[in-house]
């Protein structure tokens, strides 16, 4: 081919806005001025999916915080264009967001579209304190629930032979023999009571059965009939009250 050979499109130029096949002629054109026409066939790809699209991160008072060990879904924190292609993916890219704590964690959103081109978005995930509802949560309150259950039950199960106690003690108080003969047994009988209901109720309680000794001492050592209803109502107030923090206290010991 002569020098000063020119090779040049015929008009109209090829139209490469769209991707596909595209017909057209290319003229070579000789120095004395003659011309060749060679018909052609251009491929035009598509251009790169992750250039179409713009996926932006979802302003922070759009994106509700999570609990500490939720797994966060990625969709949550980006804005994605409504014409994205079926089979577009998104993701969180490695390593992971750890939510073991609380606090702002800073994280990748990996959009993959299916020309298997990316777009990656920087997104911020907030993780608020507390465990997780529907683990931790739940469970506690089960368990506390069952705790005061059984602590019901064993102060029924106290208060009932203790109330008998009341009576018993006015008749003390009003000097009758046979009633303080029938203390000895009722005083033996009351620790053995407390064993029999913790053990039965599944539930041993280093406080209850300590404060209940306590108690079966002052009553053995009650002077005045009077005194040993006394000592029988205070019991019982105070296995009430003790009920009342047995859930927490049982919990935290776990």
């Amino acid at each position: 081919m002569p020098a000063g050979t020119k090779v040049t499109f015929k008009d109209p130029q090829p139209d490469t806005s769209t991707d596909g096949k595209k017909d057209a002629t290319v003229v070579v054109t000789y120095p004395d001025g003659t011309t060749d026409e060679v018909p052609v066939t251009i491929t035009v790809k598509p251009a790169p999916e992750n250039t179409k699209y713009d996926p932006q991160p979802k302003p922070a008072d759009q994106v509700a915080p999570i609990q500490v060990n939720d797994t966060p879904n990625p969709q949550d924190y980006i804005t994605l264009p409504t014409d994205v292609p079926a089979g577009t993916k998104v993701t969180f890219k490695d390593p992971q967001p750890d939510t073991s704590t609380d606090g702002k964690k800073d994280a990748t959103v990996v959009v993959t579209y299916p020309d298997g081109t990316t777009d990656e978005v920087p997104v911020t995930i907030t993780v608020k304190p507390g465990a997780s509802a529907g683990t931790g949560d739940t469970g506690n309150a089960k368990a506390t629930s069952s705790v005061d259950g059984k602590c019901i039950a064993t102060l029924v199960g106290w208060s009932l032979p203790l109330l008998a106690l009341i009576p018993v003690g006015i008749a003390l108080n009003a000097g009758i023999p046979v009633v303080e003969e029938a203390m000895r047994p009722v005083n033996e009988q009351l620790a053995a009571w407390n064993v029999q209901a913790q053990q039965q109720l599944g539930l041993f309680n280093p406080q209850l059965a300590e404060m209940a000794n306590r108690y079966n001492q002052e009553i053995q050592m009650a002077a005045t009939g009077l005194g040993v209803a006394a000592v029988a109502i205070g019991l019982i107030a105070s296995i009430a009250t003790t009920c009342g923090g047995a859930g927490s206290s049982n919990g935290s010991s776990r």
